[in-house]
C-alpha cells in the first residue's frame, strides 16, 4: 500500500472553483511554477510544480521540500453541502466569550483542499502558499 505525503489543509468558501481556479493560476505561473489541470467527476485539481526535476523528484518520494525549500503543491476541489456543528471560540479575533456550539447548514459551497509538502509551522515556502490561497480566495467578490 503506497504511503501519503504531505501535509493537508481543508477551506470552504462560497467562491466558484472556476474563479478561483483562474485567480490560482495567475498566482501559480507569477511564482515561476507550472501546473497540471485535472477534473475528475466533480473534483478539480491543480497540481503544481517548478520545473521536470522538482516533478520527478515527486514521482519518487511523494510531497518534499528540496534543497531549495520549495516542493510540489496540489489544491483540489469539490462542490459540496456543509451540514455540521462546531464549537464557536473565536470571531472575528474576538475571543472575549464563552465558547457555544453552532449549526453550518450550506448546500453547494466549495470544498478547497491543499496539500502541501511541510507544516506551515515548519516551512517559510509552505506558510507562504497557503497565505497565497487565502489571499486569492478572500480577494476575489
Amino acid at each position: 500500500m503506497a504511503e501519503f505525503t504531505g501535509v493537508f489543509y481543508g477551506f470552504y468558501s462560497n467562491k466558484s472553483i472556476d474563479i478561483v481556479f483562474d485567480a490560482l493560476k495567475r498566482k501559480i505561473v507569477e511564482m515561476g511554477y507550472l501546473y497540471r489541470y485535472n477534473k475528475f467527476k466533480e473534483e478539480e485539481s491543480l497540481f503544481t510544480y517548478r520545473n521536470s526535476a522538482m516533478l520527478q523528484q515527486h514521482e519518487k518520494e511523494g510531497y518534499n521540500l528540496g534543497k531549495n525549500n520549495e516542493g510540489c503543491f496540489c489544491i483540489e476541489a469539490k462542490k459540496v453541502n456543509l451540514n455540521g456543528k462546531a464549537l464557536l471560540t473565536k470571531l472575528d479575533e474576538y475571543s472575549g466569550f464563552d465558547p457555544y456550539e453552532i449549526e453550518f447548514l450550506f448546500n453547494n459551497i466549495y470544498y478547497y483542499f491543499l496539500i502541501l509538502p511541510e507544516s506551515v509551522e515548519n516551512s517559510d515556502f509552505c506558510a507562504k502558499i497557503k497565505n497565497d490561497l487565502t489571499n486569492v480566495i478572500n480577494q476575489i467578490n
